[in-house]
């Protein structure tokens, strides 16, 4: 460090030198001076104005303004050979980096211009150098050499000695930096460590031999909050002195320690472990006495989840291992009672639950959806079971379970308990509420000592009991419920008329009533196991056979699900006719086929009767049909075969839009008698060849009216007297008698509207002449839509393009 000064001094002292010797040249030639002092001064008073301006503009963005200045100023000074403004800022030089801006003006060489130019600088502020070059015939050559000369000797001397105080300055400077890094790099590690331990998820804590914290990371003060320089008995437990549990002198013996706690402050359980920290030596170990750098790193792993999972893991088992018990149980023969009972047993013994041996079961009163019936009771006396046999929803503390379906909890005797009785015994209850399919089906009772607290572990193992219960109850009664419908069932197949007979797979008989045998004659004995085609005629059994084998291959069954009526064979080979219902169903043996066979003999003699009854009326009231259309017909002879005509065109049009076969029948009655009603409208009105008045044509129209009123009490198979009525109806109205639109139009009605205009247009008419086919149907197709029904349009025209013909 001597050494070090010392040299910056001698650096000093020969800078002083070379001042005192320019300062004596200057003073041996200043005669010269004064010669060109004037010249000298003007320039430097110039050079110092465009100085000035450099020094405010220089770095901005006025370049362009200073270039300007400066090539006035030279072009108003011809002395000067050449002017360059350079930047020299220090920062720009030692960054090696180039100069912002560099001005140059040069004026071209003369004969009147030396070679050897006088150079004169002016520097501003360590901003900017100027230099202009002389023109030697203005100034003084030997002040050109006394300035050239000590601007030589000068920068020598100072470029010598400056370098070596730079030298000396920067290698001060690089030992400051070194030790600067040192220092950075040195906290750079120490914020990387901290930054590493605050990100840990584990809680990182730093204690000395006196208990004192000296560090915790982030985790811990989430956990436990601000340390405030307690100790770390009082900081983690509370503790008023050093934990009982706590193994210091262990861990500073050089021993790693684990602790397993919990934190009542974070409501957490840690796994904490515990080593010493020794600064003195990575040798030696720590010892308790005389070393104060010795500290204990505690490190916090948060392992409440995890525990809560072992308990909850230990829980389930136990849950489970309880539930397997009473599973067991309802797989025993035995009856309801006795297996509720049991399991009450089962659950009361269990020591991992806080309850007392006492306890019932409730289950809902088939005959009263808002009543609990006592099923079961363990150690009831029988006041307790006479008073407690059936509960009401919302009734003491089961009712309430039950009304709310969530469980119910009681310390002591309280305002909940509504049903007391003498020598009650202070208690306490849980009433866990019984659920099947969200629906409550019971209620599971037990006692709890008085005064115990509400016990959610307990809790969660009487739900998991609840919950298996109610799928005992649901089974018990479900199958109790088979059974009474299974003989109730049984009871209707055997004692009802039909025969309902059941076969397997392979087509053998395995279900025959009684009813089958009073309709073909075998008994059950002689059936049961038996092929079906013994009851069936010898012409029909491949076709059976091949039918259930495509049923039973593919599913696909032509008869299930329907009615079918067929040939069968009794006991006696005598064909008779059955009425047959197929359906599959699938049992835990294997899939099977029930027919369900009703004996329709005499059904089929009445029918065979009844369709010839039915076939004489329809000749008959085809013939009244006739007699009327010719009455119509003799009425106006000029129309005749009108009606015949219509009928046939709306009977095809009936078909061709695919209706009923009754509505096809409908439409050909109705439009064979549609103008009966002109009977009551006078002869000369209906022959009349030429223009009808307008009371005349009020007459004609009535005619529907006349023909509903004629036919209404007549009671045929279709509404002929509505069709009748509504035949002159138009689609949007503008029909008679009515005015109806649209679908309140019978579409038989629609029919023989379209068929009456085209066969009135087609044929002949005493005011007029045929108009033709064609005309006739380009008169509904442009009605079609407004007046007629489209699709009774289409059909008719698609008749006409099939070949239809009106006849005579």
């Amino acid at each position: 460090m001597v050494s070090y000064y010392k040299n910056i001094l001698v650096s000093f002292m020969a800078i002083l030198v070379v001042f005192v010797f320019i300062v004596d040249g200057i003073l041996v030639m200043h005669k010269r001076i004064d010669f060109y002092q004037k010249m000298e001064e003007q320039l430097r008073r110039e050079l110092k104005t465009v100085g000035l301006v450099v020094e405010e503009e220089i770095a901005k963005n006025h370049l362009n303004e200073l270039n300007d200045i400066l090539s006035r100023w030279f072009d108003a000074h011809p002395e000067v050979i050449n002017l360059r403004v350079v930047n020299t800022d220090p920062a720009t030089v030692r960054s090696g980096q180039i100069n912002p801006f560099v001005i140059i003006h040069t004026r071209p060489k003369t004969n009147s211009m030396p070679a050897q130019p006088v150079t004169i600088n002016h520097n501003v502020k360590d901003i900017a150098t100027i230099t202009a070059t002389l023109n030697q015939n203005v100034t003084m050559p030997d002040m050109k050499m006394l300035i050239l000369f000590i601007i030589i000797g000068s920068a020598l001397a100072i470029g010598v000695m400056g370098t070596t105080l730079w030298w000396l300055l920067k290698k001060r400077d690089l030992d400051h930096i070194e030790q600067d890094k040192t220092h950075t790099d040195l906290h750079k590690e120490r914020l990387r460590l901290y930054n590493i331990l605050n990100s840990i998820e584990d809680g990182i804590c730093v204690v000395n031999k006196d208990y004192d914290v000296e560090f915790i990371n982030n985790s811990i003060e989430t956990d436990f909050g601000p340390v405030q320089g307690k100790k770390c008995y009082q900081y983690f437990f509370d503790e008023p002195t050093a934990c009982p549990w706590c193994e210091l002198d262990e861990v500073l013996g050089g021993r790693t320690i684990r602790w397993e706690k919990y934190a009542l402050k974070s409501q957490r359980t840690y796994e904490i472990y515990g080593t010493p920290l020794n600064y003195n030596s990575l040798d030696s170990l720590p010892t308790m006495e005389g070393d104060n750098n010795v500290e204990i790193l505690m490190v916090f792993r948060d392992i409440s989840g995890l525990k809560s999972t072992e308990n909850k893991v230990k829980r389930h088992f136990e849950i489970q291992t309880l539930t397997n018990s009473i599973l067991q149980i309802s797989l025993r023969e035995l009856s309801f009672s006795e297996l509720l009972n049991n399991v009450l047993k089962t659950v009361l013994s269990t020591p991992k639950l806080s309850i007392l041996s006492k306890g019932c079961v409730y289950v809902l009163n088939d005959d009263d959806p808002e009543m609990l019936t006592l099923a079961a009771a363990y150690s009831y006396s029988l006041q307790q079971m006479t008073r407690c046999v059936n509960i009401r929803f919302g009734e003491c503390l089961c009712g309430k379970a039950a009304e709310i379906a969530q469980t119910v909890f009681a310390q002591d005797i309280d305002e909940q308990h509504t049903i007391k009785y003498e020598d009650m015994v202070t208690h306490g209850h849980y009433c866990i509420p019984i659920i099947f399919q969200g629906k409550v089906v019971g209620v599971f009772n037990v006692y709890t000592p008085e005064g115990q607290a509400r016990d959610y572990d307990t809790e969660e193992m009487l739900n998991a009991v609840a919950n298996v219960l109610s799928s005992i109850i649901v089974r018990k009664k479900t199958e109790a419920a088979l059974q009474e419908r299974e003989e109730h069932f049984r009871s209707i197949v055997q004692t009802t008329s039909n025969a309902i007979i059941s076969i397997d797979t392979n087509g053998n008989i395995s279900m025959w009533n009684n009813g089958a045998t009073d309709i073909f004659g075998y008994t059950a004995q002689e059936m049961i196991g038996q092929p079906l085609t013994r009851i069936i005629p010898v012409r029909f059994r491949q076709a059976h056979n091949n039918a259930l084998k495509l049923a039973v291959d593919t599913g696909v069954s032509k008869t299930e699900g329907k009615t079918i009526e067929i040939a069968a064979l009794r006991k006696d080979e005598t064909e008779f006719f059955i009425e047959l219902s197929v359906a599959r169903w699938n049992a835990r043996t294997g899939t099977f086929f029930t027919g369900i066979i009703k004996d329709i003999t005499s059904r089929k003699q009445g029918a065979i009767a009844l369709e010839n009854t039915v076939e004489k009326l329809r000749k008959l009231t085809g013939a009244v049909t006739q007699a009327m259309a010719a009455a119509v017909e003799a009425k106006d002879p000029y129309t005749a075969g009108h009606q015949r005509r219509v009928a046939d065109l709306s009977r095809c049009i009936a078909v061709e839009m695919s209706l009923s076969q009754q509505q096809i029948e409908g439409v050909r009655v109705a439009a064979t008698i549609h103008d009966i009603g002109k009977l009551t409208v006078p002869s000369e009105i209906l022959s009349k060849p030429g223009m009808i008045k307008p009371y005349e044509l009020s007459l004609i129209k009535e005619h529907s009216q006349i023909g509903y009123d004629i036919l209404k009490g007549i009671e045929f198979p279709y509404p002929v007297a509505q069709i009748i009525l509504q035949h002159h109806e138009r689609l949007d109205g503008s029909g008679y008698p009515n005015g109806l639109r649209g679908d309140e139009i019978y579409i038989e009605a629609r029919i023989i509207c379209v068929a009456d205009v085209v066969e009135a247009m087609a044929n002949h008419r005493p005011y007029r002449a045929a108009l033709g086919v064609q005309t006739a149907l380009g008169e509904i197709a442009r009605g079609s839509g407004t007046l007629y029904d489209p699709r009774v349009v289409d059909a008719c025209v698609r008749v006409f393009d099939k070949g239809f013909e009106f006849k005579e």
